[in-house]
């Protein structure tokens, strides 16, 4: 039956009349879960349990994933191989992932319906527009550095990631949403939350038996609040697009161009509303949420993790080319040890006979730690792909939003993140504010510990760190000095 202490942690903190509720649910499972056998592993695999910490298969993938997949290549001899085929569906895994017909995850199963549009907008208008935005991207880092991390003497402790996580959702959303509703704190917190959330309820579900979950998304607390924020998101966005459209259809019926935009949500009214177009029909809310969650969430592990970086290699200081160390960042501190999630729509025999079952889902292990890949892999070395690049070792591949088998940080091929290249330009420039204008040390009370669960990695949510102020060698504050 389960304890006390594990029903808090699936539910967290909530009202007694929930706690009621759910400890009944809690109960249900424990019962029906003891009389009727899961999903049975398939007879042609092993199963890679850590006997010898005491735990089955299902615990060791939620709490050691990495030694897991580690003790799995050890056992089976695995090698490193590539395989795509059209019975390996992305759409069927993400269903499956993301909880598709429970409410609150609608952003995240969101390109299921519109891939199109988000694909258009993104390739089409945001990737081709960074020459544009880059000047409100400085402009914005330059002003959140000094509002949030202050003019301190001497060694202050922050919260690093709290605080890189509001730089990064202001600066996103003003890529996002515009110069007026990338201002608005109600949204920004929102925006945040969602990043945080979605990941959390998703968690909690997969760790439940599937013929429960339809009742525990209704109780269990992280599932309802993400379905709250859904709805204020859509109360927030929808007035917005409702005005841009408005605006749209007056210039129009007046023989007019529409207004000039810069932002997403206008290139998203304006691919919508084109001939042929979606209509209002598109999910603005949703599709901004999805952007908060890749574009916050994603960004402020890599920054993070940067400045830890820096504070761990001091001779960091003098990157000789911060792209190089941005990718190795990223490749040492992975924010999944797996990827290429599919579902198998139909059986797909491999070359050695083995059969992959319709319905399984498959993933495959990313090589970041594999010495045939990469020299030394356990090391930090921030001039890795720099040093790659120098050796004339196809060089386009090694920089930061480059994709390849090696490198999938930002994924590959087909389904390669279109948005990595204003993710790259944020960071790049946040970063040149923080290492310039600050020295950092890591939070004497201990070093970094990262989460992990399942095959996520990622930073603790309150991590620390201390900073002081420093005098730039260049005046990185000139931009704002010439806007005045």
């Amino acid at each position: 039956m389960a304890s006390i202490a594990s029903i808090q942690h699936l539910l967290g903190n909530t009202s007694i009349f929930d706690l009621t509720v759910s400890a009944v649910v809690v109960g249900l499972i424990a019962y029906v879960y003891s009389t009727i056998s899961t999903k049975k592993p398939l007879a042609a695999f092993p199963v890679i349990a850590l006997t010898e910490k005491g735990l089955d298969a299902k615990h060791s993938w939620f709490q050691h994933s990495a030694e897991v997949i580690s003790k799995g290549l050890r056992e089976t001899n695995g090698g490193i191989f590539q395989i795509s085929h059209p019975s390996l569906s992305l759409h069927e895994a993400t269903k499956e992932f993301w909880f598709m017909d429970y409410p609150g995850f609608e952003p995240m199963v969101q390109p299921l319906h519109d891939e199109p549009l988000l694909a258009e907008v993104i390739r089409g208008k945001l990737t081709q527009s960074m020459a544009l935005m880059v000047d409100d991207l400085v402009e914005g880092v330059t002003t959140l550095t000094g509002d949030t991390f202050g003019k301190p003497a001497d060694w202050s402790m922050v919260p690093l990631k709290a605080d890189l996580r509001d730089v990064v959702a202001r600066i996103s959303s003003r890529a996002f949403l515009g110069k007026t509703l990338c201002r608005n704190k109600e949204w920004l917190q929102i925006a945040k939350d969602y990043a945080v959330d979605t990941f959390m309820a998703a968690q909690r579900l997969r760790m439940l038996p599937p013929f429960i979950r339809p009742i525990a998304h209704r109780v269990v607390p992280v599932c309802r609040r993400i379905q709250t924020q859904y709805r204020d998101a859509r109360r927030i966005i929808t007035p917005e697009v409702v005005r841009r459209v408005a605006r749209t259809r007056q210039l129009l019926a007046e023989g007019k161009k529409s207004d000039k935009t810069a932002d997403m949500i206008g290139w998203m009214v304006e691919t919508a509303m084109k001939p042929g177009g979606v209509g209002m029909d598109f999910d603005f809310a949703a599709a901004q949420l999805l952007l908060s969650v890749a574009g916050i969430h994603n960004t402020t592990e890599l920054l993070t993790y940067a400045i830890l970086d820096i504070c761990s290699h001091p001779y960091l200081y003098k990157l000789r080319l911060l792209d190089s160390f941005l990718k190795e960042s990223h490749r040492f501190h992975p924010q999944g040890i797996a990827n290429m999630f599919r579902r198998v729509t139909s059986d797909i025999r491999l070359e050695n006979a083995t059969i992959l079952p319709a319905g399984s889902t498959v993933m495959f292990e990313t090589v970041y730690d594999n010495p045939q890949v990469y020299e030394h892999p356990e090391k930090f070395d921030g001039a890795r792909f720099l040093k790659l690049r120098d050796a004339g070792k196809q060089e386009s591949k090694w920089q930061l939003v480059s994709t390849s088998k090696e490198h999938t940080g930002f994924g590959n091929g087909k389904y390669a993140c279109p948005g990595r290249f204003l993710a790259a330009a944020e960071l790049k420039i946040a970063l040149a504010h923080l290492i310039m204008k600050y020295d950092w040390r890591h939070d004497p009370a201990g070093p970094p510990v990262s989460i992990r669960h399942e095959e996520i990695n990622l930073s603790l949510p309150g991590l620390k760190a201390m900073c002081r102020r420093r005098e730039p060698e260049i005046d990185l504050d000139v931009y704002l000095k010439d806007e005045a």
